[in-house]
């Protein structure tokens, strides 16, 4: 399930028309206090790394920036025991966002900006109605909830090729054949 569930994340990030891409391209921008006008918009994702197809490490020489990284953190929670035809799983997707070193303020910003879109291209590319039967099934597996959210900057002290952001999806994953 961890697998597949990566590779769906992965799937609705790519995607050309409501993608994380996209999203950027549509994000309201805010303008600073006394500025004239609206903050510079987020560079469009260079590459999304699936931790199960690509090896996750971040070496500053060998990436494009900004990047994103797809990976689980720690073991699903799932019943112990199946009591009918199927078994959920509550998974903890991490969805990292990895910048280039660069102005520090700016980059705040632009991982701010830059979660919100990832964000919405989940909600849109892959939790809409119509998605979690299409996009959201791969394998025997289906997404069938996502149950909580959590995404931020990860204030780590060095902002040049490390994870700046996150966003941490707990979905629900069905095994649809147990």
């Amino acid at each position: 399930m961890i697998i597949e569930g990566s590779r769906m994340i992965e799937v609705a990030l790519k995607d050309g028309a409501l993608g994380a891409n996209a999203q950027i391209d549509a994000l309201v921008l805010d303008t600073a206090v006394g500025a004239g006008s609206a903050d510079a918009r987020p560079a469009h994702i260079a590459a999304i790394r699936n931790a199960v197809d690509t090896d996750p490490t971040v070496k500053e020489a060998d990436a494009t920036f900004p990047l994103v990284v797809i990976n689980v953190m720690q073991p699903a929670i799932a019943p112990g025991q199946i009591w009918s035809g199927i078994r959920d799983s509550e998974v903890d997707f991490i969805i990292a966002l990895v910048l280039e070193s660069g102005d520090v303020a700016q980059n705040l910003r632009n991982t701010d900006y830059t979660l919100r879109a990832l964000v919405r291209a989940i909600a849109r590319g892959l939790l809409a109605p119509g998605k979690r039967d299409t996009v959201g099934t791969r394998n025997g597996f289906a997404i069938s909830k996502s149950s909580k959210l959590r995404y931020g900057p990860t204030h780590q002290p060095d902002y040049g090729g490390v994870m700046t952001g996150a966003v941490q999806f707990t979905m629900t994953m069905r095994d649809l054949a147990p």
